[in-house]
């Protein structure tokens, strides 16, 4: 898994899935309480995933633009840059927010260079991209991010809309927690192991000395954590702070002190290991289900029958429209207006029939495979914004209801 690509899925009810912590894979180097560098790596997604969704024109988004240009890791590089606002926010002992500015002119300039720079692989000159984001290189982004101490998600209470957990018992809703996160440790560790290391040993080798493996996993056990997912199948999910980097770092220094076992006696052997593990190193992200026999019968029950003749609606193509009155910013205007418009889609596709009975939207609420094939499903949406709306500013989304469709088979 390449760590430099985020990755984010829209659910029912909406949720962001595990976090890319590889994007921010040098926020560590701030010289910060773990809380903080976890709650910045959030700020800079968050950030990132703004900007993405900013047009460039009717029919390029910026998402589209670095995509198609390979570009991505310039805004990256811009985006571990940005400023906090008003320094980390300690909301308690444990937990602390972030907030993140960076100003579009500077965003503006980065695109035109990678437009330069990949001007063969560019859908718009860089002289073009210029004129086109003129509007919007006067306002500001910005992104916020939170982590928190694992002691302190024990005392959170559940969500209310975490549905079926309010009959999970106390002390199950723990150990379910504490499952995940052993199951996100395990992740990690297994997955880094194949890495080489020197004279034919592995990282597997360097873990199973008793003393390297002790750092590892108090470094590992001491990673924040940046979300917790209560989902309707009685599973939770649990993602951890934790870059590819900071494991690196970890691993060398304890396993330096291990003066028998053969490592690289170079700065370029050890690049080498490092970049194995940017590669090969999984996020911390773990799941569990709650204990219990009643609880597994319910997961059982959940997990649907997907249905194989072709419903009526799959050769329609859905289509909203949502308008949002024009602020002082008519970028923040266009956000509005698209979240209004994706909230818009999501309720209408959520309608549609599967089988007599059951709807996309009952489907992706009993079984997650659901919900992740309408995630799939609303990746492929078109957006067209206008701006000289005499309301406001108008957003259009258009979806293929035969990717839908597509997405719902692929399940199998």
């Amino acid at each position: 898994m390449d760590w430099r690509r985020a990755y984010k899925f829209l659910g029912l009810p909406v949720v962001l899935a595990a976090m890319a912590v590889g994007l921010t894979a040098r926020a560590e180097d701030r010289p910060e309480r773990p809380q903080v560098s976890a709650a910045t790596s959030e700020a800079v997604i968050h950030l990132r995933d703004q900007i993405e969704r900013t047009p460039i024109t009717s029919r390029l988004s910026v998402g589209e633009f670095l995509r198609k240009t390979g570009g991505g890791d310039d805004l990256t590089h811009l985006l571990l840059r940005a400023e906090i606002v008003g320094g980390p926010r300690w909301i308690d002992a444990d937990t602390c927010q972030v907030q993140l500015e960076i100003s579009g002119m500077r965003v503006g300039h980065v695109l035109e260079q990678i437009a330069v720079n990949h001007a063969k692989d560019s859908p718009i000159p860089a002289d073009e991209l210029a004129k086109e984001t003129e509007n919007w290189r006067r306002h500001t982004f910005s992104g916020s991010g939170s982590s928190t101490a694992f002691g302190r998600v024990i005392k959170l209470r559940i969500p209310a809309q975490a549905a079926g957990w309010a009959n999970v018992p106390e002390a199950d809703r723990e150990k379910a927690l504490a499952a995940a996160k052993a199951d996100a440790i395990t992740r990690v560790i297994d997955s880094i192991k194949p890495i080489s290391l020197a004279g034919g040993k592995t990282i597997g080798d360097a873990i199973a000395r008793p003393e390297v493996r002790a750092v590892l996993i108090d470094w590992l056990e001491h990673r924040p954590v940046i979300r917790v997912e209560y989902r309707s199948d009685l599973q939770v999910e649990l993602s951890m702070a934790g870059t590819p980097g900071g494991c690196f770092d970890t691993l060398r220094r304890a396993v330096t002190k291990e003066t028998d076992l053969p490592i690289p006696r170079s700065e370029a052997g050890w690049a080498h290991v490092r970049d194995d593990f940017e590669t090969r190193m999984l996020p911390p992200v773990g799941r569990a289900t709650a204990p219990g026999v009643a609880h597994a019968e319910v997961i059982v029950r959940a997990r649907l029958a997907v249905p194989t003749v072709p419903p009526d609606w799959i050769k329609r193509e859905s289509e909203v429209e949502a308008i949002a009155e024009l602020g002082s910013s008519r970028l923040k205007s266009a956000r509005e207006a698209e979240s209004l418009a994706r909230h818009k889609l999501v309720e209408e596709i959520g309608g549609l029939p599967l089988s007599p009975g059951l709807t996309v939207g009952k489907a992706a609420e009993q079984d997650s495979r659901f919900r992740d094939a309408v995630s799939r499903a609303l990746d492929k949406t078109r957006t067209r914004t206008n701006y000289n709306h005499p309301k406001g500013v108008a957003v259009i989304i258009h979806l293929d209801l035969y990717d839908l469709w597509d997405a719902i088979q692929a399940i199998r």
